[in-house]
């Protein structure tokens, strides 16, 4: 594959199709855009009482024992919204937050996600079949790691927007097959592309056939960048696509709580027919409840909050705004030791930043449609008082 290409020249040409300051700030701003819906869905309209794989038969049923993490962001949450956005004298809601907790609120959100999700997985796709037919026509190293981190950042906004889509896909199962597939095409394709610019080996001066061909002899993966972004990034496919599917969150669940059993469980019968051995005096027994039952109940109290943390939808928001922070910062750090003359505002550049109103007028259509309806919203957002969903020693 290689012989076409010169593997010892080094130089390349400026790209301002692949490059370019207005290309490279159109796509991260459609994406940027994805992650403020996404946050702004998170703080106003996600409800960890509600089970995910609802359907419209009961649209209002409520999990047994939500995420305890996500209770808590849930209640600050409630508090001050009451506080910023006051009921009226006559104990409704305010008219701003009645509007945005309606049926046609949420379905506007909804409707607005999905659409730009399909955009950047469109996107990604696009970007990556571009790359890889460039990469037979001498693209070099430098584009070529422009346009695996432009398709990096497509992806990770895309796999975020999932979960808020959970119910939906869930009630459309061919819908959700479509979207598996297309995230197992783009997946493929990223980690493929990025995990070639890990070799330190690699140039961004040579064209990055040179790299690609197999066998590659004395390849030397060292760079923890890129192998930081290739875990980043399959961390969330595995994350969104056990979450999609009831039966294989279900299973992981129970298997996680037999892991705690089948480890746990053994060491608390120990510890507890050593405490209760007529041969230990009162002093022994309580040495051995500072060394050992101490410590044990601390370790399982610490474990639990780490399962909540790392499983609960406020850790979703964490990651994605540190993985956004993450593509955004390498992107341009990139193109700040490499760009070549692609700073010029072109016709090609000013044209992905006229697109870039496309999602936005989506946006604003979607919300403005909605807007005058007064459909219910499909439950209260007032804070539960079960006491069941805010205990932290729960069992996951």
């Amino acid at each position: 594959m290689s012989g076409s290409v010169n593997c010892s020249a080094s130089g390349y040409e400026a790209d301002p199709d692949i490059a370019g300051i207005g290309v490279v700030v159109g796509f991260l701003t459609t994406a940027w855009l994805v992650v403020f819906i996404l946050v702004v869905y998170y703080l106003l309209f996600y409800d960890p009482t509600l089970d995910p794989f609802n359907d419209d038969n009961d649209p209002n049923k409520i999990l047994d024992r939500p995420n305890p993490v996500d209770m808590v962001f849930y209640n600050i949450r409630n508090k001050i919204l009451g506080t910023v956005f006051p009921e009226n004298e006559d104990g409704t809601q305010h008219w701003l937050l009645r509007k945005l907790h309606s049926r046609a609120g949420r379905d506007a959100f909804t409707e607005v996600v999905m659409n730009l999700s399909d955009l950047q997985i469109v996107s990604g796709i696009a970007i990556l079949v571009s790359g890889y037919y460039s990469a037979t026509r001498g693209l070099s190293g430098y584009h070529w790691k422009m346009m695996v981190r432009v398709a990096w950042f497509s992806t990770i906004t895309h796999l975020a927007a999932l979960s808020c889509l959970r119910s939906y896909l869930y009630q459309n199962p061919v819908k959700r097959a479509l979207r598996l597939v297309l995230i197992g095409i783009l997946a493929i394709m990223v980690i493929t592309a990025t995990m070639t610019t890990a070799d330190n080996n690699f140039q961004d001066e040579l064209p990055v056939l040179c790299f690609l061909h197999l066998p590659r002899p004395k390849v030397n993966i060292a760079n923890l960048d890129v192998v930081f972004s290739v875990l980043l990034l399959a961390y969330n496919i595995l994350l969104r696509v056990l979450k999609l599917h009831r039966t294989v969150s279900e299973v992981w669940t129970g298997k996680i709580r037999e892991g705690f059993l089948v480890v746990l469980q053994p060491i608390a019968n120990v510890i507890s027919l050593v405490l209760q051995s007529p041969r230990l005096n009162r002093k022994m027994r309580f040495g051995l409840y500072v060394l050992f039952v101490q410590p044990f109940v601390a370790s399982l109290i610490l474990t639990k909050t780490y399962y909540f943390m790392y499983t609960s939808t406020v850790a979703e928001v964490y990651w994605l705004l540190v993985s956004a922070f993450w593509g955004t910062l390498r992107l341009f750090e990139l193109r700040k030791l490499r760009s070549q003359g692609e700073d010029k505002w072109t016709f090609g550049q000013i044209m992905p930043l006229v697109l870039f109103l496309a999602p936005s007028l989506v946006f604003l259509d979607t919300v403005a449609k909605s807007w005058n309806e007064e459909s219910p919203a499909p439950r209260s957002t007032g804070i539960p008082q079960d006491p069941k969903l805010f205990h932290p020693t729960d069992t996951p």
